[in-house]
């Protein structure tokens, strides 16, 4: 009982102040934590899948190129070029889209620090 401080006292003010920050200094490291496996899984994703898909549009292009007769062959590589394009710009797109709807990082570990800020000094934060 003697390494708790008497409640009121600067001892326990200190203490609790201590603590908060410990706290939340946990919540920030723990989101980090989860900010660094969430980019580091989307990048490794990100990498296979376009590996995979040059792999497809090689083997795609060289059978279209080989099915194709002559005369029409120009016309059906420029259609499928146009084809490729427009997909990776939706996919730019929709990639650009995810990134503005993803929560900002450290939302959680801000939001409780203005709680906390709230809530020892009565004014809110801007």
């Amino acid at each position: 009982m003697a390494d708790t401080p008497r409640l009121g006292s600067l001892a326990s003010l200190l203490h609790g102040l201590g603590a908060l920050l410990f706290n939340r200094a946990e919540l920030a490291r723990l989101e980090w934590q989860e900010q660094q496996e969430r980019l580091l899984l989307q990048t490794m994703l990100a990498g296979l899948a376009v590996l995979l898909l040059l792999a497809a549009l090689i083997a795609l292009l060289l059978f279209v190129a080989l099915v194709t007769p002559a005369a029409w062959r120009a016309t059906v590589m420029g259609a499928l070029a146009l084809l490729l394009a427009g997909s990776g710009i939706g996919l730019l797109l929709a990639l650009r889209r995810r990134a503005e709807r993803a929560p900002a990082a450290f939302a959680s570990t801000l939001q409780e620090l203005r709680k906390d800020w709230q809530a020892l000094s009565g004014k809110e934060l801007p």
